[in-house]
């Protein structure tokens, strides 16, 4: 419920979310465990109302603040364990420290700047590690004894490393105060090897080749193999397992699932809506009908097309039922959705000019078409059909009949309509597949012969918003009649519904790519793993 576009601001808002949630709750078990979740937001929102309504002009009183309704909400488990104390340290370093400078803060910059604030903070286990590995320093590699020592980076440059110049005294200045020369590390380093020497066994290693190109072993090294000759050990052993991590067999790439399950998972109903998922990316498909796991909306996240295109169709619904499309309601109602408190203000004023001569542009349409004989059967209305003992279900989202009594079925797009290419290919089922519900009565009260097929655009193309667009048609051998697009579609459908549901066909992912523009299982399909590697060999039943 949380999830999407946020319905308002505040505490006040999700309360008010939960209780229209639980008044729209016809079930009985489901409205008691509405209400043991409202009660609990009750509680759990007072705990942290006190936070709501503080005034942010004192960074040190925010934190008391939240300091105390943390311990409250977790009985004061958020002190405890290695990550819990270095907290609490956090809070008492920020608390004790002049936060004046910053003067009243936004609330809306708060995340960032606690960020900002713990994103440097180290939790260390007191205990743990490796059991029998340590990755140590010079010093403490000096410190402690271990059975095997491994001396890493041997190379001129790093070990010992270069001294660094002075950027405030000159060499002869720094000897005169008495302070160490800079070459006085090279000796430290020579000290350091030398004692990590002294272990049971050591081994010394160093790269040939680093990012810049070719290395140099180090002077140490260099001295070292001089004064052992013959009776330094090389250890080609380790060289060749470390060669051997990338010289493994060639692993064959992964190919893209292809899932069967068994027939009485495939008995779905399937919508109009349904073929075009199916027909793409069968996969998908199958995660949500047969798995039935929907895709999430993050939590308040900032509102896209899908959202917009529903707050649209709401609207129009609105208009079509309660208005029966009388032009001059559509913009009254349009003005009232956008001048909603709880409608997010950077959408209302990028968005306003946009929908506004779009809606515009629906009110003279139909206007016009009114005038010559049109007149509304239906809107937003469900039916249903069999077709090869499967149940489609589908909405129609308006339904004009023209002055023959013929049927005008018409889909709403706040996007680009389909291409007649698309729909020949037969991943546009919808609009003949509700012609052909229509056909045989499945919408209440609405009765006819489908002669029209219709997608009312409110995209901008050429420079204007809005544009009315027939599925049949076409040039050539693309070209569909529309009194044949009925049977097209039903055809192409039926095929899909012999092959995937009644069939035992495998649910691959993205059959066809380019008519499967959502990523919302290309995760769960392990895209990345396969896509771009396979032969173009696949099609869909004909």
């Amino acid at each position: 419920m949380l999830r999407g576009p946020s319905s308002g601001s505040g505490l006040a808002a999700i309360t008010r979310l939960l209780a229209e949630k639980e008044v729209r709750i016809k079930d009985a078990d489901k409205k008691a465990e509405m209400q043991a979740l409202n009660i609990w937001w009750r509680e759990f929102s007072d705990q942290i109302y006190g936070l709501e309504l503080t005034r942010i002009d004192s960074f040190s009183v925010l934190l008391g603040s939240l300091s105390q309704i943390l311990e409250s909400m977790t009985g004061g488990a958020i002190w405890k364990g290695a990550a819990g104390r270095r907290l609490a340290a956090l809070f008492e370093e920020l608390v004790s420290q002049e936060f004046a400078i910053l003067g009243e803060i936004q609330r809306e910059a708060l995340p960032e700047l606690f960020m900002e604030l713990a994103s440097g903070q180290v939790v260390r286990p007191p205990y743990g590690g490796h059991p029998r590995v340590a990755l140590l320093g010079l010093l403490e590699a000096r410190l402690q004894p271990a059975d095997l020592l491994i001396c890493a980076g041997l190379n001129e440059g790093s070990w010992p490393q270069l001294p660094q110049p002075d950027p405030w005294l000159a060499p002869r200045i720094r000897r005169q105060l008495g302070l160490p020369a800079l070459e006085r590390n090279i000796g430290l380093s020579a000290h350091d090897l030398a004692t990590a020497m002294g272990a049971k066994e050591c081994v010394i290693t160093r790269a040939k080749r680093d990012r810049s190109g070719p290395t140099v072993s180090s002077r140490f090294l260099l001295r070292i193999e001089a004064y052992l000759g013959d009776a330094l050990q090389h250890d080609e052993n380790a060289i060749a397992l470390a060669r051997g991590i990338d010289a493994g067999e060639d692993e064959p790439f992964a190919k893209p699932p292809e899932v069967r399950p068994d027939a009485s998972q495939r008995l779905v109903d399937l919508s109009v809506t349904d073929f075009d998922r199916l027909l793409a990316d069968p996969f998908a498909f199958y995660a949500r009908k047969i798995l039935r796991v929907p895709p999430l909306d993050d939590v308040d996240e900032e509102p896209g097309a899908a959202w917009r295109g529903t707050m649209i169709h709401d609207l129009l619904e609105r208009w079509a039922v309660e208005d029966k499309c009388v032009p001059e309601k559509l913009m009254a109602r349009a003005d009232a959705m956008l001048c909603d408190a709880d409608l997010n203000p950077n959408l209302r004023v990028l968005w306003q000019p946009r929908i506004t001569e779009a809606l515009q542009w629906i009110a003279e349409e139909t206007s016009e078409l009114f005038k010559s004989g049109r007149s509304l059967a239906g809107a937003e209305i469900k039916g249903r059909v069999g077709l090869t003992g499967i149940t489609i279900t589908g909405r129609a989202d308006r339904i004009d009949q023209d002055a023959e009594g013929n049927l005008i079925v018409i889909d709403y797009k706040t996007g680009k309509a389909p291409a007649v290419k698309q729909i020949r290919a037969g991943f546009a089922l919808q609009l003949g597949l509700l012609g052909g519900m229509a056909d045989n009565g499945a919408f209440e009260g609405v009765k006819g012969t489908a002669s029209g097929f219709e997608y009312w655009s409110l995209a901008k193309e050429a420079g204007e918003f809005g544009k009315r667009k027939s599925a049949a048609g076409g040039r050539g051998d693309t070209a569909i009649d529309a009194n044949e697009l009925v049977a097209f579609m039903q055809g192409k459908a039926i095929a899909a519904i012999e092959s995937w549901i009644n069939g035992g066909a495998a649910f691959e992912a993205k059959l066809h790519p380019e008519y499967a523009p959502y990523a919302d299982y290309d995760q769960l399909s392990r895209l990345q793993e396969w896509d771009g590697r396979q032969a173009p060999n696949r099609s869909i039943p004909e």
